[in-house]
Formats: structure tokens, C-alpha cells, sequence
């Protein structure tokens, strides 16, 4: 249908309409309440001159084409976004209300795949997919990351745990064996003491014998060292 505009403009171009026509400017009203305001100069030199002529544009093919390089040559993003809205302005004109074969490629098209070909429709539903598959395989890999992380925090703190208590008996143990090394020593000075003071009072009393005995008496001065040499020697 594009390429038929064209012909037109080439072999009646005289009697084109004014481009400050009324038709014309509901067609300029048209393209900027739809954001598409600067490319009314180059869609009136491509014939495009009213609404009746985007009307005419039933399928996708002659949208891109008008959309394209060879046409007005708009971005991608704008492609896209022109291709739906002069389908829904032609499909809004039409009697029965439908579109073509070629424009009803899918059964309930939403607002992000409508007036995209086939291709790019499947290109980006394999793109959704791949972006699902993605986030479901990073959500398992996060959640076996945050039960790793729990794992080793339960065991840190079990091990923790555990240390804490070995030394716990430790420091009990040593404190048994302390006291009863003290304790031994303790009872081994007193023994030794004991045994001591007993030997000494043994001594005293063996010299006091000696001394009164009327068969052998010893020296007062004998006696003192008697009794100092056995305090020395223990």
C-alpha cells in the first residue's frame, strides 16, 4: 500500500493537498499528540498527506515500510511504537474491526508485543524465558549461598561452644590438681614438722636422763650442741 502512495505521488503529484489543508493538519494534530510531531514534514514528502492515508496501511509491512529507511526512517523505538498505533488507528476505522492475516499474529497481544513481526515476538519471548530461567536458577543459587553461610554460622557457634566448655574442665581440673598439690605439700610440711618437733622433744628428754643419771652425766655446754646439731641436721 506504501509502494502504491508512491506511485501515486510520482505520476499525479501536481494535484497533491496543500499541506496547510485541514486534512493535512489533522494529520500533523494526529502524529504530535502521538509523539510523533517531527516526522510530519517527511511523511507528507513520502505522500503520506492525511489520516485517510494512514488509514489505508492495514498491514504491518506497509507500516514498517513507511516507518523504515526507504520511508521516513525512524528509530527502532519509534518504529515500534508507529507501527501499533496506526494499527489500532486503521483497525479502529475498520468496519469489521479486524486486522489482516499478517497483523494477527497472536491471539491476545498485550501491549509490549503488539505490532511486532513474528520473529521479533519470538525473539523476545525466548528473552523473557531466558531471563525466568536466570533469575529462578540465581534464586537457588542465593538461597544455597544462605544456607552455606547458616551451616557455618551454626557450626561456629558449635564449636565455639564446645571450646568454651573444654575449657571450662580445664581450668576445673587445673584447680583440683593445684589444690591438691597444695594440699599434699601442706600435709607433708606438717609431717615433717611434726616429726621434727618429736625427735626434738625425744633428744631433750634422752639428755635430761643422761644428765641426772648418776652413773654418766654430760656436759651442760654437750647438750646445747647435742641439741642444736640435731636442728641442724634435719
Amino acid at each position: 500500500m506504501y509502494i502504491h502512495i508512491c506511485i501515486y505521488i510520482f505520476f499525479f503529484g501536481n494535484n497533491r493537498i496543500p499541506i496547510d489543508s485541514s486534512q493535512t493538519q489533522e494529520l500533523k494534530g494526529w502524529l504530535e499528540n502521538n509523539k510523533f510531531g517531527q516526522f510530519f514534514q517527511k511523511m507528507y514528502e513520502s505522500g503520506v498527506e492525511t489520516l485517510d492515508d494512514l488509514h489505508a496501511l492495514q498491514t504491518e509491512n506497509d507500516v514498517m515500510a513507511l516507518a523504515g529507511s526507504t520511508g521516513v526512517n525512524m528509530s527502532i523505538m519509534f518504529r515500534k511504537k508507529f507501527v501499533r498505533c496506526v494499527l489500532e488507528l486503521s483497525s479502529a476505522s475498520s468496519t469489521n474491526g479486524n486486522y489482516t492475516t499478517e497483523t494477527l499474529n497472536q491471539d491476545d497481544p498485550t501491549e509490549e508485543t503488539r505490532g511486532l513481526s513474528k520473529a521479533e515476538q519470538k525473539a523476545l519471548t525466548d528473552l523473557t524465558s531466558a531471563i525466568k530461567e536466570h533469575s529462578v536458577q540465581l534464586k537457588t543459587t542465593r538461597d544455597d549461598l544462605a544456607n552455606i553461610k547458616k551451616q557455618a554460622e551454626d557450626l561456629r557457634q558449635k564449636i565455639s561452644e564446645l571450646f568454651d566448655k573444654a575449657m571450662g574442665v580445664l581450668l576445673v581440673r587445673r584447680k583440683h590438681l593445684e589444690n591438691s598439690i597444695n594440699l599434699k605439700e601442706t600435709e607433708r610440711t606438717e609431717m615433717l614438722q611434726k616429726r621434727i618437733d618429736d625427735f626434738q622433744k625425744s633428744a631433750k628428754n634422752l639428755l635430761k636422763v643422761m644428765c641426772h643419771s648418776p652413773k654418766k652425766k654430760i656436759p651442760e655446754f654437750c647438750a646445747k650442741n647435742i641439741v642444736y646439731d640435731i636442728k641442724i641436721k634435719v
